[in-house]
């Protein structure tokens, strides 16, 4: 898969454009929702802006878990984002859902998409 990472920059410039589509569709959306989740939790913790971490019990692991949090809700959204493509190559590309997965997701392209 390391290998087939920089075939990325050897496709046509209209296919890199919309093989990159998938993360405006699920990497934006995704920060803005885990930015909500991370006020809404805070928010429901009863942090403030001026709340010292060292102040609270078990802060740091707090901090921690909603990281955890952050990444997953993003990662989520990333998968999200990289099926809704894998659906409209399939739908717009002519080919299958998996040749269109394994080129969103695992780098594997088509012959025809190289320059």
């Amino acid at each position: 898969m390391f290998r087939r990472m920089f075939d990325y920059f050897r496709l046509k410039p209209k296919v890199q454009s919309e093989i990159s589509t998938f993360i405006v569709i699920g990497f934006i959306p995704g920060i803005f929702a885990a930015w909500k989740v991370f006020a809404e939790v805070l928010e429901h913790l009863g942090f403030t802006p001026d709340t010292k971490l060292q102040s609270v019990e078990n802060g740091g692991l707090i901090m921690i878990g909603i990281g955890l949090l952050l990444f997953a809700v993003v990662a989520f959204f990333m998968f999200l984002g990289a099926v809704l493509h894998a659906v409209f190559l399939t739908l717009f590309g002519h080919m299958t859902f998996w040749e269109a997965w394994d080129a969103t997701v695992l780098n594997k392209y088509p012959y025809h998409w190289f320059k």
